[in-house]
């Protein structure tokens, strides 16, 4: 009587290694998922603050020195100005809870405005990672007067 054909199966150890090989990679996805998501709200963070820098470029114009101009002379008044990037700042990061700190420069260029924010991101979801740290985001806008 002729001995029955076995079937090929793969042996035990083939089973082991994709059993440790799967918790290994939906770990390594998730440490890829949280360094997206803390990615993705530093670039929230950096438009937020291109949005205040625009904001108050624009409103800083619209600070002019009263006294220089009855005498003729146009000029922005940078101390008005900077009271209302400091204000703009404080109310940003009151209102956002993913910007630590925020802080903007105001300074006269080019005939016009030059307004500087710098802000401090926190990572929210990979806070335990190594290296993950808060970042410096920046925004630079600039305006002039019209006419």
């Amino acid at each position: 009587m002729p001995e029955p054909r076995r079937l090929a199966t793969p042996s035990r150890s083939e089973d082991a290694s994709v059993v440790l090989l799967l918790p290994a990679a939906v770990l390594v996805l998730l440490v890829l998922g949280a360094i997206a998501v803390d990615l993705a709200l530093v670039q929230g963070g950096q438009r937020r603050l291109v949005d205040l820098a625009g904001s108050v470029a624009t409103d800083a114009v619209g600070h002019v020195d009263v006294e220089g101009a009855f005498a003729g002379t146009a000029h922005v008044d940078l101390a008005a100005a900077q009271r209302h990037a400091d204000r703009s700042a404080a109310t940003l990061v009151a209102t956002d809870a993913r910007l630590r700190s925020a802080s903007c420069l105001v300074a006269v260029a080019d005939g016009g405005v030059r307004v500087t924010c710098r802000g401090t991101v926190d990572p929210v979801v990979g806070r335990g990672l190594p290296g993950n740290r808060a970042r410096e985001v920046t925004a630079t806008d600039h305006a002039r007067p019209a006419g």
